[in-house]
């Protein structure tokens, strides 16, 4: 908590004056700054430009082994996850509800929320897998494809935009790389999340996709372009009401017809 200490001046009203304004605005100018580094980076503009994620190249044996070798020294690595999470809100304060979070949460409140934490910890798992797997990318890139299909099925406000996959690279490469020193490391870990990042995009565009065509195909599917059946009941009624019978009625034929569609 910050700490208030009273004015002993020529101030007669004995004003308050915080003394971690300091401190507050030295981290708020900080967290600017990487704002600022994430937007003008290089991968934010090819994506602004072409506004696709470009397929990213191999990774070499050598950049997988200091990929692994920096994963190893982070302690704790839930810590860096939450980290990760709260820079992309920071970002995208809307991705919040997408995540089952209280858009009002910041700071420790939404360090301890629930869904935050449990988000956080799925997320390290999941690098924890393919940190562990590198020797076989193939699997790896399988697997983010198929986290990608499970994204396609979340609630985002105002829909998901292009920009969102470039802020996910930046702030998990700022978040991997806030402690490692080494560039040749860093330069392996954004080549790493830009393939992870490149393989879910593929998974979630292509489970929109089939989301999209199977409601197009139940919405052309409806019972009522089934003309072709119509002129069978009509011709039921026809005869019902030259035999004496006393013929149904629309809704009835409509009935019929709904009948035997099914």
């Amino acid at each position: 908590m910050i700490g208030i200490e009273r004015n002993n001046g020529n101030n007669n009203n004995n004003s308050l004056q915080p003394n971690g304004i300091a401190d507050l605005s030295v981290n708020l100018a900080a967290a600017e700054r990487a704002r600022q580094r994430r937007r003008c980076s290089s991968a934010a503009l090819v994506v602004a430009r072409n506004n696709a994620i470009q397929k990213p190249k191999r990774m070499t044996p050598r950049q997988c082994h200091l990929v692994i070798k920096s994963w190893s020294k982070r302690s704790p690595k839930n810590r860096v996850a939450k980290d990760i999470f709260a820079a992309i809100f920071m970002e995208a304060e809307e991705l919040k509800s997408t995540f089952g979070i209280d858009t009002g949460s910041a700071g420790k409140k939404l360090r301890s929320a629930s869904n935050f934490v449990a988000h956080t910890n799925i997320f390290t798992d999941t690098l924890d897998f393919v940190i562990r797997n590198l020797d076989d990318l193939s699997l790896v890139t399988e697997n983010a494809e198929q986290l990608g299909r499970r994204h396609a099925g979340f609630p985002v406000d105002g829909g998901f935009r292009p920009e969102y996959w470039n802020i996910f690279t930046e702030c998990i490469c700022e978040g991997v790389c806030a402690a490692e020193e080494d560039k040749e490391s860093c330069v392996g870990w954004r080549l790493l999340v830009q393939t992870i990042v490149y393989y879910m995009k593929l998974g979630y565009d292509r489970e929109r996709l089939r989301i999209q065509r199977h409601s197009s195909f139940r919405r052309s599917a409806s019972p009522l372009k089934a003309p072709h059946e119509l002129p069978e009941a009509m011709e039921q009624q026809s005869l019902a009401a030259h035999n004496g019978h006393r013929s149904p009625t629309p809704q009835q034929l409509l009935g019929v017809t709904l009948d035997e569609y099914r």
